[in-house]
Formats: structure tokens, sequence, C-alpha cells
């Protein structure tokens, strides 16, 4: 990812289409829109979630490092590890969500 903004962004992006994608299902399809409300707040919940963890900041100073070198490359592999573990929770919340999407779609007959 470019930066953190590029990622907040991709961030709301996604969450927004999923929240789109269940609004006109439940409009094309219809169903128990409670259900279809949970969906949705539980995208928000995720969203809210995914830009609190990205939000955390890396918490030590250069003096902490013996050049600002150490310091750069120490801060790129917190933001690294940060990035990941948040890529790693949406893809398993968005797995999740679709499949509850899915659970609400009608069936064939």
């Amino acid at each position: 990812m470019a930066s953190k903004r590029d990622f907040k962004k991709a961030i709301h992006r996604a969450c927004g289409s999923i929240v789109d994608e269940c609004i006109f299902a439940e409009q094309m399809f219809g169903g128990d829109s409670s259900k279809w409300e949970q969906v949705v707040i539980r995208t928000a919940i995720m969203q809210q979630s995914a830009l609190k963890q990205l939000a955390a900041t890396f918490g030590k100073k250069v003096k902490e490092f013996p050049s600002k070198r150490d310091y750069r490359k120490a801060r790129r592999q917190f933001t690294h590890k940060t990035v990941s573990d948040i890529e790693a929770y949406l893809r398993g919340e968005v797995e999740a969500i679709a499949a509850d999407m899915n659970a609400l779609m009608p069936k064939k007959a």
C-alpha cells in the first residue's frame, strides 16, 4: 500500500460496496430486513475496527535508535506488520460477511 491514506480509502470503498450490495439484495429479493441490517452493522463495526487498528502509532523516537536509518527500518517493519494484520482481519471478516449475505439470499426452486 502506498500510504495509510490510500489504505483507509480502500477500506472505506470496500465496506461501502458491501453495504451497497446488502441494500440492493434486500430491495431486489426481500427477506428479513433485520437480518440485512445486522450484516450492515457488522460491516460498519469491521470498518471502524480496521481504521482504529491502522491509527496505531509506532511509539518510539529517533533518539532511541543508533541511527535514523535504524529508526526508519523499525518504523517500516511496524507499519508493514500492522497493515498485514489488518488485511488478514479484513479478509476473514469479509468472508464471514459474504457467507451471511449468501445465507440470506433466496434459494433456487
